[in-house]
């Protein structure tokens, strides 16, 4: 039995040995593999059906006009901004005439994912993000309201342009 012993030690002193003979010769290399994945920021305005035929008349009320979709992949965040060229007193948006000469103006209010919109120097924050949003992006409804005219205004097509950003944090 102990011959049976020495006999398996001495084999596999050998092949340890045949081993470590391998590896001193041996050669070795490396493999580095990357990619990047660069920042997305955008933001697509979606509009709805007759989003520019409003009833000025007999107003309108959270009418949906558009459908926002905001999307990041930014790990610090978002922020979501619009602004209107129609900002008229108290920082309310209106609608303004187009003819030439026509002061007067039509004023209402929009709701951005079920919030009021709050409009400030003519700019208003729809949504921050802390964090990246879904692969396909977060769909956010724009709603606009109208009151019913009270008085007779000037026939005319009243127009306010939205301009919507969205930036990295």
């Amino acid at each position: 039995m102990n011959f049976r012993s020495i006999g398996w030690k001495s084999r596999g002193l050998i092949v340890l040995g045949l081993f470590v003979g391998v590896m001193a010769y041996g050669q070795s290399a490396v493999l580095t593999i990357s990619g990047v994945v660069y920042r997305t920021v955008s933001i697509d305005v979606k509009p709805q059906n007759n989003y520019n035929s409003l009833d000025l008349v007999s107003g309108e009320k959270d009418k949906l006009i558009a459908v926002i979709n905001e999307r990041s992949n930014s790990k610090t965040g978002y922020t979501v901004m619009v602004s209107s060229d129609g900002i008229g007193s108290q920082n309310r948006p209106v609608l303004r005439g187009l003819v030439t000469g026509n002061s007067e103006e039509i004023p209402y209010s929009l709701n951005f994912g079920g919030r009021a919109v709050h409009f400030n120097g003519g700019t208003a924050i729809l949504s921050r993000g802390t964090k990246r949003t879904e692969r396909f992006g977060i769909d956010n409804p724009l709603t606009v309201t109208i009151s019913p005219v009270r008085s007779q205004v000037m026939n005319d097509t009243y127009a306010d342009t939205l301009r919507f950003t969205i930036q990295a944090n």
